[in-house]
Formats: structure tokens, sequence, C-alpha cells
């Protein structure tokens, strides 16, 4: 069911994915609707650079000196600044 409905959820520009314990088919009382979006104009790279789009935002990811787990996003290249706050 919560596949049925990320898949009529989804657009060209985002794909909607249902997460949390609901979207592990998990019905618990009290739980939440937990569902993301992923923007499909941003690529995100972690070694290679793939070949270049102009009209996809790309991030690459930088894990020196950070928390296991986590990592820093370095903006590469973007043709809109409202992804990021930036005027």
């Amino acid at each position: 069911m919560n596949t049925v409905r990320d898949n009529f959820s989804s657009s060209k520009l985002f794909t909607c994915i249902t997460s949390g314990s609901y979207g592990e088919g998990l019905e618990m009382r009290g739980s939440d609707l937990d569902i993301m979006q992923v923007n499909k104009s941003i690529k995100v790279n972690a070694d290679k650079q793939p070949d270049f789009d102009p009209s996809i935002t790309y991030l690459s990811m930088d894990t020196d000196d950070v928390k296991p787990g986590f990592t820093q996003l370095r903006l590469e290249y973007s043709r809109k600044s409202v992804y990021f706050g930036m005027l």
C-alpha cells in the first residue's frame, strides 16, 4: 500500500518515500507518518564526477573530520540558489 501511494505521489521532479515504522509496515498506536521527498535535480557525488548537466545541482561529500555516519556536503554547482537559501 505504501509503495502504491509513493508511486502516485512521485513526479518528474520528486520521488516520495514512506519511511519510519509505518513505512516498514509496523502500525503502532501513536506512530506518525514519515514521508521523504527526494529532489531529482540534485546529485550528490561521493567519489567520481558524473557527466555534467547544467540543469542539475551537484554536491560533493566530504567525510574528513566528521563524526562516523555523518558527512559534509559541498556545493559544486547550482544554477538555482533558492535550494540553499542564498540570494
